[in-house]
């Protein structure tokens, strides 16, 4: 493992009005300072970074890149996680090198681990910063740890890349057509609650608003700060704002970046399917992540019913093919029923993303 990390200058921000919650203490909030073009060459040995001996700069501080650039993985837990216990378990008797945070949490340093995404919030007050991401260096208002850094466990990738297949979901189309857009969407104040209030017209819960655009931000910026963010989408917008709607958000983004429009255009406005067909069955439906719901199910209502045309309803709706148990009719899977015979199976189609209501 390489024992030079990449860092690079980042600025605090002490928040004395309290979070959301109101039981919540005031914050650091931490925003990156603009990096310096040679920023890929301020190399630092891992533990010069954690002693006295680097020369800090009287209140400046800095991050560390995670991730293939400096080989590490880091796992951020927040204060209180209720997370923390089972992440403890799986880590077993020799735990690895942590820091204390300024918020009361802490940074578990582990060996670079390719399989892991960067991910905010994989589960409540537990984030992966791994590949374009940072984490703020143990310094000052750290209590550190001088622990080498060790691979992580088996047990906890198995936990984590479990929780990356079920991570929350979020707004496919508008995520993809946002990441058309250049990063001051998401970095100007301004930019960012016009783009609050777009998707805020479309008919989509406040969760999964914020998901989508946390993890557009993280993915052009590399961090969210999630009280800016929450404070943007709690603020009741100007007059010229609230006249900013998903529509114009389309317009704006064919005019400027026409070219990748088209591919966009082309994958999620296909052509509606005739509302007599959906007539019957479209009140009875409803947009659920990773649901499963088999075709026959939804022909019961409309036998004119086509997988076609459910796909052209939404186009984040996908069809598949699983294999069935011919007695239970369940998935075909040993010991799905006490009639199981692997030679007992038969196919069907089903929708993903769709549930009957």
């Amino acid at each position: 493992m390489m024992n030079r990390v990449i860092r690079f200058p980042v600025t605090l921000k002490y928040s004395e009005e309290p979070d959301f919650d109101p039981d919540a203490l005031p914050r650091w909030r931490k925003t990156v300072t603009p990096c310096p073009s040679d920023w890929n060459r301020l190399t630092e040995s891992m533990d010069v970074l954690e002693e006295t001996q680097f020369q800090y700069k009287p209140n400046v501080y800095h991050g560390i890149r995670t991730g293939r650039l400096s080989c590490i993985t880091v796992l951020d837990i927040d204060y209180h996680c209720p997370m923390a216990k089972l992440i403890h378990a799986a880590i077993g008797g020799t735990f690895p090198r942590a820091v204390r945070s300024i918020n009361g949490g802490s940074h578990l340093y582990f060996e670079y681990e390719p399989g892991l995404e960067s991910i905010y919030s994989v589960r409540e007050g537990v984030t992966v910063l791994n590949d374009g991401r940072f984490a703020l260096l143990g310094f000052n208002h750290y209590v550190r740890s001088n622990k080498p850094i060790t691979k992580m466990p088996k047990a906890l990738v198995a936990m984590l890349l479990d929780f990356q297949r079920q991570r929350r979901p979020i707004r496919q189309s508008a995520y993809e057509l946002i990441s058309i857009l250049p990063t001051e969407w998401v970095t100007d104040r301004n930019c960012l609650a016009r783009l609050i209030r777009a998707l805020s017209t479309l008919d989509i819960s406040s969760t999964l608003l914020i998901d989508t655009l946390r993890q557009c931000i993280v993915d052009k910026t590399g961090y969210v700060d999630e009280y800016e963010l929450r404070l943007l989408i709690n603020t009741k917008p100007s007059t010229e704002i609230r006249r900013f709607t998903y529509a114009k958000l389309i317009k704006v983004v064919k005019e400027d970046h026409e070219a990748m429009f088209i591919e966009w255009n082309a994958k999620w406005n296909t052509k509606r399917p005739a509302k007599k067909v959906l007539a019957a069955i479209k009140p009875k439906l409803s947009y659920k992540h990773g649901a499963m719901t088999r075709l026959s199910d939804l022909k019961a209502f409309d036998p004119k019913l086509t997988a076609k045309s459910l796909l052209q309803m939404n186009p984040e709706y996908t069809i598949s093919v699983i294999t069935i148990c011919k007695h239970c009719r369940r998935k075909h899977i040993k010991g799905c029923c006490s009639l199981y015979f692997r030679k007992d199976k038969s196919s069907c189609q089903v929708i993903a993303n769709i549930e009957l209501v």
